[in-house]
């Protein structure tokens, strides 16, 4: 990422980048199979680490800016199709970026 000019205040804003993009990932307690996909795309949390950190129970979809921070937090469906992307459109006001 690349930083703007500093605003007053002494703080300065992000540039979005040409190439920044929606990345999803699967945090699960359970290592992903080397042969099952789904490898590139899933993060092995073995202690529950990141669920306790943000306080949340099993299946939650949290949603998460390009800073860092949570932008939302809600229950995950896995027959809710697109929930991610959902929610990405209503809280920036834009469609997700395609690859």
């Amino acid at each position: 990422m690349r930083w703007g000019r500093i605003r007053p205040g002494g703080r300065r804003r992000p540039t979005r980048s040409r190439r920044a993009r929606r990345r999803s990932y699967a945090v699960s307690r359970w290592d992903a199979p080397q042969d099952s996909g789904l490898r590139d795309r899933a993060l092995f949390d073995p202690g529950e680490r990141v669920r306790q950190r943000f306080g949340v129970g099993d299946d939650t979809l949290v949603l998460l800016r390009p800073d860092g921070h949570v932008a939302a937090i809600v229950p995950y469906d896995p027959a809710g199709e697109g929930r991610a992307a959902e929610l990405y459109e209503r809280i920036t006001g834009r469609p997700v970026p395609r690859t």
